[in-house]
C-alpha cells in the first residue's frame, strides 16, 4: 500500500501521511538504512512525538530499539499499533517505526518509576520452530500487542556478561525492562513478547526476577532444526555465529569441555550442539517452574493449529477479538510466510524444503543425534519437554 498526502498516516497520529511520517525532516538522517530521523532538540519534534514523550508511561508509543546499560544510552522509536504489527522483528534493521530519539537509561528509569507492574506473557524458542507463526496467530485472533524480538532482553544479557556487571544494578535494569514492556495502548491489549533465540541464556535469570510471568517454550525436533540451519548459506553462517557466541560468552570454562569434540568445520554438529544447549535450558527451567512455563513442539502445533493457539491464548489470559473467525484467520496465515506475509508459503512447502535439506546431510544425522544424546542425557528425546499445554 502506498500513502499519499491525502491518506491518513498509518502511525495513527490522526494526521495525513505528508504531515506526519512523510515529513521532510525524516530524510535528514539515515538510521540503519531506514527512513528514521534523530532529532537533537525538542523544538524540532513533531506534535506527535512531543505527545509520546509526555505520555511515555501511559502507552508504548516510544519503544526502545537499542539499550546499552554500561554506556547509559538508549534509542527510542516512535511506534503505533500499526507499526508493532507491521514489524517482523523489533530490531534496528526491521522495526517499522519512523522517528528515532536518543535518551539515557537514567531518563528511562525516571520515567518508568511510577509504572504499574503487569506481567507480560513471553515466548522463548530454539529457532525455526513456529514462534513467529504463533505470535502472528495470537495477534490475528486475540486482543494482544505483538512485540517480536525486542532488543531489551538481549541488552540485559549483554550487561550480565560485561565487565561492568553489578547484581543490584541488574535487578534494577530487569525491573525497568519489565515496566517498559508492561505499557499498552489499551488496558485489555496484553503485550505478548517473543524473544530472540540468542537470549535463551538469560531465561533462568528472567524467571528468577519474574516468577509469575507466563512463558511458552517452543522448539522443533533435532532433525528439523538441523535442516533449518543448513537450508541456505545465510543459515549456515547463522549457526556458525550462534555457536561462536555459545563458546565465547555463554558457556563457563568447565562447560566448554563438553563441546570440545564438536567439528566446527561443518554445520550439522554445530546445529546439534546449539539445539541441545537450548533444550537443556528449557528442560531445567520447566522442572523448576511447571505452573508458569509451558512447552510446545512445532509439529504438534501444525497438527492441530487452532486448538494449540487457543490453549496458548488461555495460558496467556488473552481475550478473543469480537467477530473474529479463528479458522478463517488461521487458514490465511498458514498459506503465507510468517516472517513475510506477502509471500505464499504452506506447511507442505516447508516440509518439502526441510526434507530436501536433510537429504544433503543424511550421512551426518547419526553423529548429530549422538552429540545431542551425550549433551542432554536423560532429556533426550525430551521427556521433560513433552507438550504440556
Amino acid at each position: 500500500m502506498s500513502f499519499k498526502s491525502s491518506n491518513p498516516c498509518p502511525c495513527e497520529s490522526g494526521l495525513d501521511y505528508l504531515q506526519c511520517c512523510d515529513n521532510p525532516l525524516i530524510d535528514t538522517l539515515n538510521f540503519h538504512g531506514k527512513v528514521l530521523a534523530e532529532y537533537a532538540t525538542q523544538s524540532e519534534l513533531t506534535p506527535e512525538v512531543k505527545s509520546a514523550l509526555d505520555n511515555f508511561c501511559d502507552e508504548p508509543s516510544l519503544f526502545p530499539v537499542f539499550i546499552s546499560f554500561s554506556n547509559n544510552h538508549a534509542q527510542l522509536v516512535k511506534m503505533s499499533p500499526y507499526w508493532f504489527s507491521e514489524s517482523t522483528f523489533l530490531d534496528l534493521d526491521r522495526i517499522r517505526g519512523r522517528y528515532a530519539l536518543n535518551c539515557t537509561v537514567d531518563w528511562l528509569e525516571s520515567q518508568c518509576s511510577t509504572l504499574k507492574r503487569q506481567a507480560s506473557p513471553m515466548i522463548f524458542h530454539s529457532a525455526f520452530c513456529g514462534s513467529t507463526l504463533m505470535s502472528r496467530a495470537l495477534e490475528l485472533i486475540y486482543n494482544c500487542l505483538p512485540m517480536r524480538e525486542p532488543v531489551s532482553i538481549g541488552s540485559l544479557l549483554h550487561y550480565r556478561i560485561s565487565k561492568d556487571f553489578d547484581l543490584e544494578k541488574e535487578k534494577k535494569y530487569s525491573r525497568l525492562i519489565r515496566n517498559i514492556y508492561a505499557r499498552r495502548f489499551e488496558e485489555s491489549q496484553i503485550p505478548v513478547i517473543k524473544a530472540n533465540d540468542y537470549v535463551n541464556s538469560y531465561l533462568p535469570y528472567l524467571v528468577k526476577y519474574e516468577p509469575d510471568t507466563p512463558i511458552l517454550l517452543m522448539y522443533s525436533s533435532l532433525n528439523d532444526f538441523i535442516a533449518g540451519c543448513v537450508k541456505s548459506d545465510e543459515r549456515k553462517q547463522w549457526i556458525k555465529d550462534r555457536f561462536e557466541l555459545l563458546m565465547t560468552f555463554f558457556l563457563k570454562e568447565d562447560e566448554k569441555l563438553k563441546y570440545q569434540h564438536i567439528d566446527t568445520t561443518g554445520h550439522v554438529e554445530l546445529a546439534a550442539a546449539y539445539w541441545s544447549y537450548n533444550l537443556k535450558i528449557f528442560s531445567d527451567i520447566t522442572r523448576q517452574s511447571p505452573l508458569t512455563i509451558k512447552t510446545l513442539e512445532f509439529d504438534a502445533m501444525l497438527q492441530n493449529t487452532e486448538a494449540m493457539v487457543e490453549k496458548v491464548a488461555y495460558f496467556f489470559n488473552l481475550e478473543k477479538i469480537q467477530g473474529i473467525n479463528p479458522a478463517n484467520e488461521l487458514r490465511w496465515l498458514m498459506s503465507v510466510h510468517a516472517k513475510e506475509p506477502l509471500y505464499e508459503y504452506t506447511a507442505e512447502k516447508r516440509r518439502e524444503e526441510l526434507d530436501e535439506a536433510l537429504k544433503q546431510v543424511k550421512n551426518e544425522l547419526d553423529r548429530a543425534e549422538k552429540i545431542a544424546r551425550d549433551l542432554l542425557k536423560d532429556d533426550f528425546p525430551n521427556p521433560t519437554l513433552a507438550n504440556n499445554l
